[in-house]
């Protein structure tokens, strides 16, 4: 640590002191690091953590692949689904135009049936 000697605040035995206290925090602050360092490399609860965020990770994408095969067999579905209903939809139709047909058919058929009794004797077949 370098000190600016042009300036100086205070008695030179309080300077020195100061600047003993910080060395003595640098020198503690190298060690602990160095300490941790040794602790990281030495401890197995990072080894232990590693494993266990591994095996979150690889249940997290399982259930991850799971979910997406269910989305598209939910998917399909939908579409199989929407297909029946156009399908049936299509024969509604038919089955309406059908009946709309064999409505008119059978009012035509009345409506002849009520013109043919109502003709005079003389324009009857015999």
């Amino acid at each position: 640590l370098k000190m600016a000697t042009a300036t100086s605040i205070g008695p030179e035995k309080w300077k020195e002191a100061s600047i003993g206290t910080i060395k003595v925090a640098q020198t503690l602050i190298a060690r602990t690091e160095g300490d941790l360092y040794d602790a990281k490399v030495h401890d197995p609860l990072p080894l232990i953590r590693d494993a266990c965020i591994q095996e979150s990770n690889k249940r997290i994408h399982g259930y991850a692949r799971a979910s997406r095969a269910v989305v598209i067999r939910l998917r399909q579905a939908i579409v199989a689904t929407n297909e029946e209903i156009k399908a049936m939809n299509r024969v509604r139709n038919a089955m309406e135009k059908s009946l709309d047909h064999a409505r008119k058919d059978l009012t035509l058929n009345v409506h002849c049936t009520y013109i043919r009794q109502s003709r005079p004797a003389r324009e009857k077949s015999p």
